[in-house]
């Protein structure tokens, strides 16, 4: 794809042409007819590959075929449709455990105390917060990275 897009814009500064290829004859004949490739009206998709992305992603997808819907890890979230800041996010199973909680002292400094982390006590996760703050060589981001990442069962952390 890349050599089309560099011979394409070589030829015409303002035009880029791209030879596109489907992997399904139905959605091909979709496409020549120009009638809209979507969900509904709202939601559409549009699959681009350069014979790489598809054999990163090709035991997935093929997984995703073949298991049953239940078996999903995290499928309530892969299959959330709704605004993502809406979309609830438990702790961790393990974490549901009575009693349970996280022993954070090993990121404290010499000489200062960090409380264990109760994931389901709000109070615990804001001293967690705090005490790592104060008392840890960790940056503001990392802490809230660190807290976030134990406290959900998923969690982005960029960086």
């Amino acid at each position: 794809m890349g050599s089309d897009i560099g011979k394409s814009a070589k030829e015409d500064a303002k035009t880029i042409q791209l030879r596109i290829t489907f992997f399904d004859a139905e959605i091909e004949l979709m496409a020549l007819r120009r009638q809209p490739i979507s969900v509904d009206r709202s939601t559409y998709a549009v699959l681009v590959d350069n014979c790489i992305m598809f054999e990163s992603v090709h035991p997935f997808l093929r997984t995703l075929q073949n298991v049953e819907p239940t078996d999903i890890p995290f499928s309530d979230i892969i299959s959330y449709s709704g605004n993502l800041h809406s979309l609830p996010v438990q702790v961790p199973r393990y974490a549901r455990v009575p009693r349970f909680k996280y022993d954070l002292q090993c990121l404290a400094r010499r000489g200062m105390n960090i409380s264990s982390l109760d994931v389901n006590s709000t109070t615990s996760v804001a001293l967690a917060r705090q005490q790592l703050s104060r008392s840890s060589d960790l940056d503001p981001s990392q802490v809230n990275a660190l807290v976030d990442a134990l406290t959900r069962e998923v969690c982005l952390i960029q960086g």
